[in-house]
């Protein structure tokens, strides 16, 4: 009976995480603490220990990234920041140590997270339009609807790859499921409009690219599985092509990808651009993160250096922005190369390369769909280096991971 409470208490606790995931950076770790406590008073140990002992190479796969960094702090000089970056990094470990020691979730399960994880989405994107409407009848201005003055909750760029993926889960559900009832089906609708407004809304750039990524690759998927291909090609290339009309249109979502578009071209022609854009700002991390991977290539400067090491080459280019602000590379992969070395990039991108085959191979829409997109945003963003981009890849990918493997 007891165990029963407990393992009562333990889903519900996932089930509130993926809610709140999109809603709160407060709430999601006070839950997932929790969630840890609840599994440590489920005193199974005996069936813990031979359940991880079963899954113990998936535990290490998906925790490897997590273990390399650890290991780099045995060369770090900077152990504050070291042991900082660990934290911020540590449910890369944790959740795939408790989800392997429990029995598995089986399909249902996951995609009762995945709904708990869209209707957080649902609530935070009405949240942000009450506060824009509110603020714009006060102000009477239109740009209260736009970027960070939208998304109150969190960085645009995590809160549109938030509803990106909730709409990658829609069109999972719509395409893969054949027993779908119309009504259904017009919810689903609706809320990828929804979700798609909120990411234009939240005008991040990256996202915006990943969004016709991702109803091009649902189109494909779609025409590849019915055995209509070529038409699939072709309807989906002109969805692309009225989304993208409607938002270059668009005067306020238009202005940054031509702002963004200037910038390039004045990099092109050897032209400083002011480094209060964010495209210019990215720019200029990652020609400061190429400079210190060629002295730092092999085994990197460790995880606690990483920061010490960006700010003094930002000084040195006279990135004057970059320094005031402390930023990091925006660019995952060269992040992980400056702490890490080679062998931690080689992690990080296995950690997409083997599931993103297997998920294809066992046409798991959701997985290589999330993976996917996952890997366009670590391009622009250092997502590992922050709760909001640590907690969302960690939680989903274990429990998506977890129920590719029992397919």
């Amino acid at each position: 009976m007891l165990k029963r409470f407990y393992t009562n208490i333990n889903f519900v606790c996932l089930l509130l995480i993926a809610f709140f995931i999109p809603v709160s950076k407060k709430a999601v770790p006070l839950l997932i603490l929790i969630y840890g406590l609840n599994w440590l008073l489920l005193q199974n140990y005996k069936d813990k220990f031979l359940s991880l002992k079963k899954h113990i190479l998936k535990v290490l796969f998906l925790s490897s990234i997590f273990l390399i960094y650890f290991l780099s702090l045995s060369y770090t000089s900077n152990m504050v920041s070291g042991w900082f970056d660990m934290e911020v990094k540590l449910t890369l470990f944790l959740l795939p140590l408790i989800l392997f020691s429990n029995p598995l979730p089986d399909k249902m399960d996951v995609k009762k997270l995945l709904i708990a994880f869209i209707s957080g989405c649902f609530v935070a994107t009405v949240i942000c339009l009450i506060n824009a409407a509110q603020r714009y009848f006060e102000s009477g201005d239109i740009n209260v609807f736009l970027y960070s003055s939208f998304s109150i909750l969190f960085h645009p760029t995590y809160f549109a790859l938030y509803l990106n993926f909730a709409i990658v889960i829609l069109l999972g559900f719509i395409i893969d499921n054949k027993t779908q009832n119309n009504y259904l089906r017009i919810i689903y609708a609706f809320l990828i409009f929804f979700f798609s407004v909120g990411i234009a809304l939240a005008n991040s750039k990256a996202v915006f690219l990943t969004l016709i990524f991702t109803f091009f690759i649902a189109g494909m998927y779609y025409g590849y599985k019915k055995g209509i291909l070529r038409t699939s090609i072709i309807l989906s290339l002109g969805l692309i092509i009225i989304i993208a009309l409607i938002f270059i249109k668009t005067p306020l979502i238009s202005g940054r990808l031509k702002a963004s578009a200037g910038i390039v071209d004045n990099m092109i022609h050897h032209e400083n651009p002011s480094d209060y854009e964010s495209t210019s700002q990215r720019i200029q991390a990652w020609q400061s993160s190429i400079a210190i991977i060629k002295k730092n290539f092999l085994i990197g400067v460790g995880a606690g250096d990483v920061k010490d090491v960006l700010i003094k080459e930002y000084t040195k280019q006279n990135f004057e922005f970059l320094v005031e602000n402390k930023l990091n590379a925006h660019n995952q992969f060269l992040q992980t190369l400056i702490a890490t070395g080679i062998m931690g990039v080689f992690i990080l991108l296995s950690l997409f390369i083997l599931p993103i085959i297997n998920s294809f191979k066992r046409r798991n829409f959701i997985y290589c769909s999330f993976l996917l997109i996952v890997v366009l945003n670590l391009l622009t963003e250092s997502m590992f280096e922050t709760q909001a981009g640590v907690i969302f890849f960690a939680f989903f990918n274990s429990y998506l991971f977890a129920e590719n493997a029992k397919e």
